[in-house]
């Protein structure tokens, strides 16, 4: 009888690469923090079509994962038959598209490569050509095959941590290969100049005008006889520990969690996409691996997951999901949360890196995508398609974000709308904006609505105004269930504020910021600094000295700094504090500053979804509540 360690480890190993599973038979203990170089042929295969026969299938099918998810399949299948005949390692599913590796195993390996690469990419046409159209809900489908090839040397990167190890396949021949993709053509296979060296006598190509590329024509030499099969390796004696990590965090709970006769899954559901290019990062192991394990401590915090790193024209390509495996109510909040401070955090790490990102949300294909043999967890659809093209447009240190995700954000973000945007393979215009940063007062209804039933709130809200005005401090609690009209009492009472020369402070409390002491007084003291969160520390650390200077509090402005969330460093005074006397001059400091503020302009502060605040921020603000009854701060 198979012990229960066992049986996990069988259907996890086809979601590994083989050559992986391959080294943790061969030495469990090999570190799996390493660079290794490789020198072979690179084949991507593209399958094109999946994305639109996914998004019209779930228009018209109740079972339309089911469907999706036997077509994709039957034709990966297919595919993966071929590569794996051809002594092809699967590296990486890149949703709908597939990074294969050939090393060679015999004779000239660099010659040999080049060879197995080319004649896998011959047959696999040739085995989808056999194929032909596919059955489906919306009629018969073909679907196409793009394909390209290059060969030469290349890193292969494993960073990450004992929880997650990520493989990054990078350099520039890598970066070479993925512009020849970029311009292949349907059905096409293509080659850079480097694949098509020591193998041009055996193959008819044609020059893709303006490209440096080529296209395969024919070939002169019988593809069959580089059939090179490899074994899969026996995996009785691989424990699960060790190549768990290979995963991406929360599929191997999914995985595990469905009973064994139902291996693959597939789901249609809403989710939200972060794309990010990060270009001129270092090929240093130490340097990719601070970079992806800051990414994934980040990404972790909103409860998002890396499902995998790509190759791309220029740089490296991460593809972050949230809402998959597991969902959230404000999976759109998480994400652009979690994009602004990626962008604050890895550009504060890495200055000469830059970075464009991409996000969009709406209803994709969630399931297991591949064969028996070897499998990937993923999600493909139109909403992917778009948030990858948003992240190409997107200007350097920039995130574009479609309308759809905007509209769910805009009332705590900084927006700023660029009208609609042509994007590559996408039938429709998007509209797009760019995402600025988080707003430190929430958006106000651009017009006055009136209030219609809430006389007694709203007179009850302006006596309020009235007496704060006039030096009495005044709390008010707005609470209730969802749907009842709190949201529009807020921006009643925001609008009197304003037409009472009051000065407006928000913060937020969210789900993810429990455990993050002063999560609900950071954005408002950003704003009372003027500082955000995309700026370097050392510019952050010179604006609350000045301010703080003005208040005779300038000595402990690395204590405020780092309540604020920036990695600003002790000086001598403050490093000499315990952390309870750090947290009482905090506390201090905040309430002086409010009392500053009430003596200049009365003060409101809007407090929003307190159910998730934090136990640091509750308690400041119930030692500022008692302190401000005779201030002119509206809480």
């Amino acid at each position: 009888m198979r012990s229960r360690n066992s049986a996990d480890t069988e259907r996890i190993v086809p979601y590994i690469s083989r050559d992986v599973i391959s080294e943790k038979i061969k030495d469990p203990l090999s570190p799996d923090i390493k660079k290794n170089i490789i020198e072979g042929s690179l084949l991507v295969v593209d399958l094109s079509g999946f994305s639109d026969l996914s998004d019209g299938i779930s228009s018209v099918s109740r079972n339309a994962p089911e469907e999706i998810l036997r077509i994709i399949n039957q034709l990966f299948s297919a595919v993966l038959d071929v590569v794996f005949e051809y002594g092809g390692i699967l590296l990486k599913f890149s949703g709908d598209s597939l990074l294969v590796l050939f090393r060679g195993v015999r004779g000239n390996i660099r010659v040999e490569s080049r060879f197995q690469a080319v004649s896998c990419a011959y047959m696999i046409k040739e085995r989808l050509s056999e194929i032909g159209e596919v059955e489906t809900p919306i009629g018969k489908v073909k679907l196409t095959v793009n394909m390209a090839i290059t060969s030469g040397r290349f890193a292969d990167l494993r960073v990450g941590s004992h929880s997650r190890i990520e493989r990054v396949i990078s350099g520039s021949v890598v970066e070479e290969l993925a512009r020849c993709e970029d311009v292949t053509g349907a059905s096409e296979i293509t080659l850079t100049q480097r694949a098509h060296r020591y193998i041009e006598d055996y193959i008819e190509v044609e020059h893709k005008r303006g490209t440096g590329f080529l296209t395969l024509s024919s070939v002169k030499f019988n593809p069959k006889e580089h059939k090179r099969d490899i074994e899969m390796p026996d995996t009785t004696s691989l424990e699960l520990d060790r190549i768990k990590p290979y995963l991406p965090i929360g599929v191997l709970e999914k995985i595990i969690s469905l009973p064994e006769e139902l291996p693959l899954i597939g789901e249609h559901r809403k989710a939200v996409i972060l794309f990010m290019n990060y270009i001129g990062l270092k090929r240093d192991l130490a340097v990719q691996n601070r970079f992806f394990n800051t990414a994934q401590r980040v990404v972790r915090k909103y409860e998002g997951m890396i499902n995998k790193i790509d190759p791309f024209k220029v740089g490296d390509r991460m593809m972050i999901v949230f809402g998959v495996p597991f969902a959230h109510e404000d999976d759109e909040m998480r994400a652009g949360m979690c994009a602004v401070e990626l962008m604050k955090e890895l550009l504060a790490e890495n200055r000469d890196v830059r970075i464009k990102m991409g996000i969009n949300t709406g209803h994709l294909f969630a399931g297991n995508l591949g064969s028996d043999m070897r499998r990937e967890y993923t999600v493909i659809g139109g909403t992917v398609n778009i948030a990858s093209r948003l992240m190409e447009k997107a200007p350097p240190n920039t995130i574009l974000a479609s309308d759809d995700l905007c509209l769910k954000i805009e009332l705590r973000f900084w927006i700023s709308p660029l009208g609609e945007m042509k994007l590559k393979g996408i039938e429709k215009a998007v509209k797009v904006s760019i995402i600025q940063g988080l707003r430190r007062v929430p958006l106000l209804v651009s017009e006055r609505r009136l209030m219609v039933g809430r006389e007694d709130e709203v007179n009850k809200v302006k006596d309020f105004i009235g007496r704060v005005s006039s030096g009495s401090g005044n709390i008010l609690v707005i609470e209730g269930d969802a749907g009842i009209g709190k949201t529009r009492l807020i921006e009643e009472t925001i609008s009197i504020a304003v037409d009472n020369n009051f000065r407006i402070y928000k913060g937020d409390c969210t789900s993810f910021g429990r455990d993050i002491p002063y999560y609900l007084w950071r954005s408002i003291l950003n704003d009372y600094f003027g500082v955000t969160p995309f700026e370097d520390r050392d510019v952050v650390e010179e604006k609350v000295e000045i301010i703080l200077k003005g208040i005779g509090q300038a000595e402990w402005t690395p204590v405020l700094c780092q309540a604020m969330g920036f990695d600003v460093k002790d000086n001598p005074l403050t490093a000499s504090l315990d952390t309870e006397l750090k947290r009482q001059r905090v506390f201090d400091m905040v309430l002086s500053i409010l009392k500053e503020l009430a003596n200049r302009e009365p003060v409101l502060l809007v407090l929003d979804d307190l159910q998730w605040v934090d136990g640091t921020s509750k308690e400041l603000l119930s030692f500022i509540s008692s302190r401000i009854l005779n201030d002119r701060v509206f809480i």
